[in-house]
């Protein structure tokens, strides 16, 4: 610690001193209850702990254990229930004593000392007898357990039973009305007062017939159960919230993690965690509910088996993938949006990494996202996600893939600039991918979550490079070379001169497109033609350069024509900076850029502007063409030569590359014919909605009025796999009328053709009413909404 933090802290010391010497002196005087001042003082975590239980040398332990960083705070609980067990931390006679201790303590350190639930969420811990004389635990749970959340509601069973083996106390055998009474009583207290996650019935069952632990409590509501009513171990006939958060909101929903921490525990075997985690109640009772219910309780968590394998020990018959989990869509409140169901393709590409401004339970978006989605993704804004699986705070993260966007004219767009997608906004027709989701690995870690398949990111690739012999260093050192967005050349040579996959930024989603439209984008290519980015074809191009280089060329038109002073001024065309930045490049030694940065017009037909927009291929509409520049990838990536001649015939692909994913994937078959490796994109997607706006920071967010505007991301009806945002049921803002969203930094690209089949540029003006930007809050003075066009 620095000198003048000392002296800060120190300060503070002596001035607490100070105020307690005076609060001591006024309380000797007679006039107060007491005559000492009964707030202990806690210098850190550990003393808070103490203090909050008044059990002597739980500080000293918890201090031991933070100075191991190996070991995690829930390991901890458990490192302290053993002491409680052995006797060396508390002085318990009775053998309920000491599972109570370890329970509170549990509770308290998992909360830091900071929340009620360790004294008034435990009532008390008793030791009941089963029917063949043998003693089991029974806790008894309050409701102000419910601020302890659900880890640590959840792990103060675990830490139960495990000092409950090390004192030797037997385990619970509930009867079968109290296994009912479990049941109903769960959701009698749903329907009275909610619970965060409510368990289906047989789900409740099956945790209440395997727990060793009785879960007991205090009535909490004034309703009681209709049936299993004056049980003899239950003193009541109301429901007991403690017990139904602790069952609910702590073991059904918090099972996955819950097992990581029995796995590494000798003494506690707790093997039907696998089981609950899975779905797989083992009843017939259990299949009739799954039939009844579409199969909701078997949802309840991901099994996250990867792949389609065959069963025979062959290859799989489809790439790995997890299975998609409904969970986060339960308890969804009208009005609350939806930005991606569950894996389904448009939604966010999970990326694995961190930002400098990322925490725990933080989601990284790009800002640009947070525009397009109306503003409801505002820094701070509380989501839920489908995986890991738990609740995530937005933050803003520019580094990350923006998201793409189909304007009303037709054009695809890739946004990366907060303020362009603000602009651009009123004329985005669709959504076509909400862009990169960034999520730390240590999140997956902390949910006991299997990791899905990771995005290519550059991060990846980079590590490919430097294992191929590629000198990174060099590379990152080099003004002249950007690794995180390389030119088209310089990734084209990188993967012919080392021989690794293709650049992420040139890796576009095969796995989303199926092998009938990725045949067809290739035959559509094949019949265009090159043209420079600015409309004009190559031998125009080659004309410009003679022009520049002095040799006379014969005018074909009058509107060729053009006055030396005009090419002197500049005014007419000259060599393209393609050509300049070649010239320049092949000076210094490095790839050259020109070949490479080349416009492809191609014929504007339906298969192949689909698989565009499936790919997320930038690229401007015209009523006839399509044009998409720096298309040179793309053309290699389809396994056409430079001059576009189609050497390959579908019917002559292998198998595997035309049943990979049942032909749903293009992956296998661009590996066939393309001259790199190509990595999968984005294999991962993750559904996500609003979770508790109310938790966002309210100086980031944006008031809402009860008809304010709502986008969810369903799908588009032209492009399978394609998503699009359509209003919801409540009254929207308009998308507009706009036929061009061009950006002043962006062109929008060609439009129609010319006569000569060529695209022109053109750039079309939006309406005075579809520039204008979405108002947030639109209530008038009576507190309506203003209807909308």
């Amino acid at each position: 610690m620095r000198d003048d933090d000392e002296r800060y802290f120190e300060r503070l010391e002596s001035g607490l001193e100070a105020a307690l010497s005076v609060a001591r002196e006024a309380r000797e005087r007679g006039g107060d209850p007491t005559d000492d001042v009964e707030i202990p003082i806690a210098r850190d975590m550990a003393d808070r702990v103490e203090n909050i239980l008044g059990i002597a040398g739980v500080a000293e332990r918890v201090r031991e254990m933070e100075a191991d960083p190996d070991l995690s705070r829930e390991e901890a609980a458990l490192e302290l229930a053993a002491d409680f067990a052995d006797g060396s931390v508390g002085d318990y006679e009775t053998r309920a004593g000491k599972v109570e201790g370890a329970v509170r303590t549990a509770v308290a350190l998992l909360t830091e000392g900071v929340v009620a639930a360790p004294i008034e969420g435990i009532d008390r811990v008793e030791l009941l007898e089963n029917g063949d004389g043998t003693e089991f635990v029974n806790i008894y749970y309050a409701g102000p357990v419910r601020s302890a959340g659900g880890t640590a509601q959840a792990l103060s069973v675990l830490v139960a039973d495990y000092t409950r083996t090390l004192v030797g106390i037997d385990e619970f055998r509930p009867r079968d009305s109290e296994i009912e009474r479990y049941a109903e009583e769960l959701s009698l207290y749903d329907d009275e007062t909610g619970l965060q996650y409510a368990p289906k019935d047989a789900e409740a069952k099956f945790i209440a017939r395997n727990l060793p632990i009785m879960l007991d409590g205090e009535a909490t509501g004034d309703e009681e159960v209709s049936g299993f009513r004056d049980l003899e171990r239950v003193g009541t006939n109301s429901a007991r919230g403690g017990m139904c958060l602790v069952l609910g909101e702590g073991i059904a929903q918090k099972a996955p993690k819950i097992q990581r921490y029995t796995s590494q525990l000798d003494e506690v075997e707790w093997p039907w965690l696998q089981d609950l985690i899975d779905g797989d109640y083992g009843s017939e009772e259990t299949a009739e509910d799954d039939d009844t219910d579409g199969g909701e309780a078997s949802e309840a968590f991901e099994g996250d088996d990867t792949g389609d394998d065959t069963g025979d020990g062959t290859e799989p018959a489809g790439p790995p993938r997890s299975d998609p989990s409904e969970k986060f869509l339960r308890d969804l409140i009208a009005g609350r949006p939806v930005f991606g169901h569950p894996s389904e393709t448009g939604g966010f590409r999970l990326r694995y990494g961190r930002a400098r401004n990322h925490g725990f339970a933080t989601a990284g978006v790009h800002p640009a996202t947070m525009r397009l989605v109306d503003d409801f993704l505002a820094a701070g804004t509380q989501i839920k996600t489908e995986r890991p699986g738990k609740a995530a705070g937005v933050v803003p993260v520019d580094s990350i893939e923006g998201p793409t966007v189909r304007l009303a004219n037709g054009d695809v767009r890739r946004v990366d600039d907060p303020e362009e997608a603000l602009e651009i906004r009123n004329g985005v027709e669709a959504i076509l991918d909400l862009g990169e989701y960034l999520v730390n690995y240590g999140e997956f870690v902390e949910n006991n979550h299997d990791l899905a398949p990771a995005a290519y990111a550059p991060e990846w690739w980079r590590q490919e490079l430097a294992a191929a012999g590629a000198d990174i260093q060099a590379l990152s050192d080099s003004p002249r070379v950007d690794l995180e967005h390389p030119t088209a050349a310089r990734a084209l040579a990188w993967a012919e001169e080392y021989d690794v996959p293709l650049h992420p930024a040139y890796t576009y989603l095969w796995h989303d497109l199926d092998v009938e439209r990725f045949d067809a984008l290739a035959t559509a290519a094949s019949e265009g033609q090159w043209a420079e980015a600015d409309g004009a074809s190559e031998a125009e191009r080659s004309e410009a350069s003679e022009m520049v280089s002095g040799e006379a060329r014969p005018a074909s038109s009058e509107g060729d024509r053009r006055e030396p002073s005009e090419i002197a001024s500049g005014e007419a065309r000259t060599a393209s900076s393609a050509e300049r930045s070649e010239a320049s490049n092949e000076a210094s030694g490095e790839p050259a850029d020109g070949p490479a940065e080349r416009t492809l017009v191609l014929p504007n037909t339906d298969p192949a502007r689909e698989a565009l927009e499936v790919l997320l291929i930038e690229h401007t509409q015209g009523e006839e063409t399509l044009t998409v520049p720096d298309a040179v990838p793309l053309v290699r990536s389809l396994g056409l030569t430079d001059d576009l001649q189609k050497p390959w015939d579908l019917a002559e692909l292998s198998a595997e590359a035309r049943e990979w994913n049942d032909g749903d994937g293009a992956i296998r078959a661009v590996e066939e014919v393309a001259p790199f490796e190509v990595r999968e994109r984005a294999p991962t997607r993750v559904g996500c909605r609003m979770g508790r706006p109310e938790k966002s920071d309210p100086g980031s967010s944006r008031c809402r009025s009860a008809g304010a505007a709502v986008r969810t991301v369903t799908r588009a009806p032209t492009a399978p796999g394609v998503r699009t945002a359509r209003p919801s049921p409540i009254p929207t803002t308009s998308v507009g009328t706009a036929t061009s969203t061009s950006s002043p930094t962006r062109p929008a690209g060609p439009s129609a053709p010319a006569a000569t089949g060529r695209p022109t540029p053109s750039r079309r003006r939006r309406s005075t009413s579809t520039r204008r930007t979405a108002r947030r809050c639109r209530t008038s003075a009576s507190g309506r909404t203003p209807s909308t066009s």
